[in-house]
């Protein structure tokens, strides 16, 4: 069901109790997302319609333990008029899919705010949001990002926008490790046709054993736009009998379609098997004013 109304903190929040919330589940996401049944044309219901203004104060050791359920946050879905801003987060979200520290799934705004959580899901995961089709910006994360089978993970975002919907990441930092399978970026696993990352700092490294998809620095596959930034954390894909990562570069494993890099930096190490490069593992777009200092193992 749809959650509206406009919230402010007036204290520090501990959501330490919510380890034990629930039978074990902790706590549940503010504007969940509902699966329609078949056949329905929006396919779901439901998300935050409000704003959430943290006052600049934190919630901390919150616990979010959904191994079940698909579009796990703090909020599961915030939709088109929707704001989270001046917030941080830390303690522990996990969830099946589309898991985000801050929003399952984002259509409105995320600003100026940090998520320090740890969060893991079997697949499609991001720091901030698994899935924005909307504006994240003055963002950062520390927290570490797992993903056990697979789709589009990442330190900001696991996907920024698509092939119809516009989604922007700027102004934003990565700290926290990306491990895990499927399409791995420091700042966004995959960036869209329409998709825009500009002004973001990695400095978290991007690690996994699969033998196949996508690795980045900064998104793992850019279709979409990516310029004004920095990768300094270490990209290595390795597994053991194998030839390794499929695509692995420094900025983008695979840059395709008519996507844009420009104005890039790569600082780290970078160690994969197939396709390997400092900018790009791949590339079929375009690429302008980069550089790569890290080393290629």
């Amino acid at each position: 069901r749809y959650v509206n109304g406009d919230y402010m903190l007036a204290n520090e929040i501990d959501a330490s109790v919510t380890s034990s919330w629930n039978s074990g589940q902790g706590f549940a996401c503010l504007g969940a997302l509902k699966q329609l049944p078949m056949g329905t044309p929006s396919g779901f219901q439901g998300g935050f319609t409000g704003s959430l203004d943290g006052m600049g104060y934190t919630i901390s050791d919150l616990t979010i333990d959904r191994s079940g359920e698909s579009y796990v946050g703090l909020f599961g879905c915030l939709t088109e008029s929707a704001r989270v801003t001046n917030l941080t987060l830390s303690g522990s979200i996990s969830g099946q899919s589309s898991v985000g520290g801050i929003a399952g799934k984002n259509l409105g705004l995320i600003r100026n705010v940090a998520n320090k959580a740890a969060v893991k899901g079997n697949s499609s995961v991001g720091g901030i949001t698994s899935t924005n089709y909307g504006t994240v910006e003055f963002v950062s994360n520390s927290g570490s990002i797992t993903a056990t089978d697979g789709g589009s993970v990442g330190g900001i975002a696991g996907s920024n926008g698509d092939g119809n919907k516009t989604g922007i990441i700027k102004y934003a930092e990565n700290t926290g490790a990306v491990t895990g399978w499927g399409n791995l970026g420091g700042i966004a696993g995959v960036n869209n046709s329409k998709g825009t990352i500009a002004n973001a700092v990695n400095q978290g490294s991007v690690t996994s054993d699969a033998d196949s998809s996508c690795f980045g620095g900064i998104s793992g596959i850019n279709k979409g736009t990516i310029k004004d930034v920095v990768n300094e954390g270490d990209v290595k894909v390795y597994k053991e009998g194998t030839m390794g990562g499929n695509s692995v570069g420094g900025i983008s494993g695979n840059n395709i379609d008519k996507g844009t890099i420009e104005n890039a930096v790569n600082k780290g190490a970078i160690l994969g098997g197939v396709a390997v490069g400092g900018i790009v593992g791949e590339n079929s777009g375009s690429i302008r004013n980069t550089e790569n200092s890290g080393n290629i193992i």
